[in-house]
């Protein structure tokens, strides 16, 4: 269940070094199943929305920060979640960076129509958000930014 409904992006790209970058976006689909053909095909359309399709046989390890999120956020949409779980997904990336892997994710959110949670101390990017919930003391109210 949680590989089709959910979709998970970390602060660190938690990515498979030794895999080239659309054999981590290929790998979910891989593992529910899918045929090489159809994870492959899924794949590269994932990775042209994220604009990383000249990047595909690239190894991890040759790529930038931003890249490895953007490679992260693909291998985290590419079996259409439900829900995207975002834990500090820009708390590594310098501010230009960080506004650009979230106007993709939200560009995604938006267009997939689907529910998205993330957690950030960034109060630039949480003020983009449809709302915003704070967690303090163990007791969650909504903000007006």
């Amino acid at each position: 269940m949680r590989r089709s409904f959910l979709g998970f992006v970390y602060q660190s790209p938690n990515l498979l070094h030794e895999l080239t970058v659309l054999e981590n976006v290929m790998l979910p689909l891989r593992i529910a199943g899918n045929s090489f053909s159809q994870a492959k095909h899924q794949a590269m359309v994932t990775l042209c929305e994220v604009g990383l399709e000249g990047k595909v046989n690239q190894h991890i390890s040759t790529l930038s920060g931003g890249e490895k999120q953007r490679v992260a956020f693909a291998r985290a949409m590419v079996n259409h979640p439900n829900l995207l779980l975002a834990d500090e997904p820009t708390g590594s990336l310098d501010p230009q960076m960080s506004e650009n892997i979230f106007s993709i994710m939200y560009q995604n959110v938006k267009s997939k129509n689907l529910a998205a949670l993330v957690a950030t101390h960034n109060l630039a990017l949480a003020k983009k958000a449809d709302a915003v919930i704070e967690l303090r003391n163990g007791i969650l109210s909504k903000v007006d930014l």
